[in-house]
């Protein structure tokens, strides 16, 4: 999803700028959902329900110097989901 309409900078370089950084996100967002929530209720998925199923979600991150952890709520409906789509990206990463 494109958001070209907001492109309200005046500076000549912004706005090709945030263009690519949303083309950049929508590429991202089609390879997660092609490659690693397939068999999934997101597979077939539109870009703004994984954005808001996915990434935006209430969390408390605690890093350390090894890892990082996400501490979601017990009431979060995409929980499973998360966590499924997060251990197939480390996966993928080797």
């Amino acid at each position: 999803m494109l958001f070209a309409d907001r492109t309200r900078c005046h500076a000549c370089s912004s706005n090709p700028f945030r263009r690519r950084l949303s083309s950049f996100a929508d590429v991202l967002l089609h390879h997660l959902r092609s490659e690693h929530l397939q068999g999934t209720q997101l597979a077939a998925a539109q870009a703004d329900r994984l954005r808001l199923s996915l990434a935006k979600i209430a969390a408390r991150i605690c890093l350390s110097a090894r890892r990082v952890a996400f501490h979601l709520s017990s009431n979060c409906p995409y929980q499973s989901l998360f966590r499924a789509a997060a251990a197939s990206l480390l996966l993928d990463t080797g």
